[in-house]
Order: structure tokens, then sequence, then C-alpha cells
């Protein structure tokens, strides 16, 4: 019987590198989320999204982004209505809790990191959560016999290369005491794949969606921040509780699925 074929769509919320002067509390923490699901199962979401890009836009080449929907700019200048607001939020709350995928998401403390390697600490904070990402995702597919990659937002021609090269040299070399072969034996390619928004990707506007709120719901439930109830993140949180992965021999979450580096 041939294997299950899974991506991971990858997108963040935050800033990415550090800062020479203190690290203001809004740009303190950097945050990656993955929805691991069967390309299978992809193909029918998209018409789902499509047909909320429809209902509310009247075309499909919208791309949903967080920002633009929080901030009600550009195509979502429309979402000034309550109404409208209120439809669109009940139909894309569904389909992100109603589809059956996992979430892998880290959050990466970036003044804490500062503190604990000290100011010529080198590595990048991405490539920290990329390694982990890749860790904690290749242990789910070793789990369920199955393969897969990796598809993540583009963030520039250098930041690209970056991100390319300290995926290869993991997947290539190992990590830390991770044999290559943990990540070669289930990931299907050499490089992870890099689309900007206009390619317009079903999967990396779900994880778009999702990054925020989960990367909130970790810092949450850590004690640095609080959610209010009754907001759209917290519907978001409490809609897709059950879907972070939990390693299934101790069905532990927090350091699998959620994870938070300091």
């Amino acid at each position: 019987m041939a294997k299950k074929l899974f991506r991971l769509y990858v997108d963040e919320t935050g800033t990415h590198g550090f800062k020479k002067k203190p690290i203001e509390a809004h740009d303190r923490y950097l945050g990656l989320t993955g929805i691991c699901i069967t390309k299978d199962l992809m193909l029918q979401v998209k018409p789902k999204i499509d047909k909320i890009k429809n209902d509310q836009f009247g075309t499909t080449r919208v791309t949903l982004r967080r920002t633009d929907i929080r901030r009600k700019t550009g195509d979502f200048a429309i979402l000034e209505d309550n109404s409208r607001r209120q439809l669109f939020d009940q139909d894309l709350l569904s389909v992100l809790c109603t589809t059956d995928y996992v979430i892998f998401s880290i959050v990466v403390d970036k003044e804490n990191y500062k503190t604990k390697f000290g100011e010529n600490y080198t590595r990048h904070p991405y490539h920290d959560c990329i390694y982990e990402l890749m860790h904690v995702y290749a242990l789910f597919l070793h789990e369920e016999s199955a393969t897969g990659d990796i598809m993540a937002e583009a963030r520039g021609a250098k930041e690209d290369r970056l991100i390319q090269a300290a995926y290869q040299d993991a997947y290539e070399n190992g990590h830390q005491v991770i044999d290559p072969e943990f990540f070669q034996s289930v990931l299907i390619s050499k490089e992870i794949k890099l689309k900007t928004k206009k390619h317009n990707i079903h999967g990396l506007q779900m994880a778009d969606c999702l990054a925020h709120p989960c990367t909130q719901g970790i810092l949450h439930d850590k004690g640095k921040l609080v959610i209010a109830e009754g907001c759209y993140s917290f519907s978001v949180l409490d809609g897709v509780k059950d879907k972070y992965y939990a390693e299934r021999t101790s069905g532990e979450v927090w350091g699998f699925g959620r994870i938070l580096l300091e």
C-alpha cells in the first residue's frame, strides 16, 4: 500500500532578527506555525476556501492574509460592514476548525536568547525554529509511516537563500544529535519549497491565519500574555486545540506540537 503523502505549510508571525539595542516588547517573539495535511485532503479544502472568497469578494484571486483581514485593508475593506465580517469570520473559522490537519507551532523568545547566548549570538532565530520544525515533523512522519515535504512563504532573496542553506544542511548532515537519515527517510525533497503570496497557495493562507493565534496561545499558556475571551484569536484557538501534534508514546503536546524556545 502506498504511503500517505503530507505537506507542511509554514508561515510566521513576528520579526526574524535581533537588534543591537534592547528588543521592544512587541518585537520580542518570533513564531512559526505549520499545518500538516495530506495532499489529497488539501484538494478537498481548496473549493471550500474558494467559495468563501467568491461569496465575499466575487473572485478567488484574493489572498487571505491575517494582517489585511484584521486591518480591513485592500480587498478586505468590505469587511467594515459588520454583517459581512461576521459571516466571513464564521465561514473561515468553520474551515480552520473542521478540516483534518495537524498543527506544529514554535515560538522563540529573542530577548531570552540574547541573555542566554550573549550579544555575539550568530544563529538566526528563524533557522532555530525551522530546525525544531523539521525534527518534530519528521518524527510525526515516522510515526505515521508516511512521507512529506515542506512549503513556506518566501521572504526575500537573501532570506530565502539562508533558509534553504539551513534546511539543506540539516537534511544532508543532520542537526545536533539527529542523524541525517532521520530526515532523508521521510522528507522527499532536498529543498524547502518557497512561494510568495501572489501564488495564492491555499495551505499557506491557512497557516497565515493560524500563525498569530497559535503563537499567542503558546505565550498565553506560558504566562507571558493574556488573550481576552471572546476575541477572534480565542475562538480560533478553542476550535483547533485538539489539532496540535502529540507524540504518540507519551501523548505529550508540549515539546512536540507546541514549543517555546527561550
